[in-house]
């Protein structure tokens, strides 16, 4: 069984795949995974950290879970990350990026989202 959340879709009902990646650097390494939309049943009982307004989904793990990310769209036309092959609107997010859910590890990453391949 592949639990892995970052490439496949496992058409989880409380987390829908947007069609999107979200690609961002993390030491080093251009790192990406799918996009889901929460439903307001997970976000009511996860209460994930946002400001009023935010865009809040959620990406894939290898795993099999998902993580919360704040996404805000900041770019106006695709542009392509370092040392990647693909094209995706900038965005600033707001993820854990560290190996624990501690407040420490969240930080406020530039990233870029795209349409997701087939």
């Amino acid at each position: 069984m592949n639990t892995d959340t970052t490439y496949t879709d496992p058409k989880n009902a409380d987390y829908v795949a947007t069609g999107e990646t979200l690609f961002w650097r993390d030491n080093g390494k251009t790192r990406y995974s799918l996009l889901y939309r929460p439903s307001a049943e997970a976000l009511a009982w996860d209460k994930p950290r946002a400001e009023k307004g935010d865009k809040v989904l959620a990406i894939g793990s290898i795993f099999g879970g998902f993580s919360y990310v704040v996404v805000k769209v900041t770019g106006r036309k695709e542009t392509r990350p370092t040392s990647s092959d693909r094209f995706g609107i900038r965005a600033q997010v707001t993820m854990n990026i560290g190996p624990d859910s501690d407040a420490t590890d969240r930080a406020k990453i530039t990233a870029w989202v795209a349409t997701a391949r087939a």
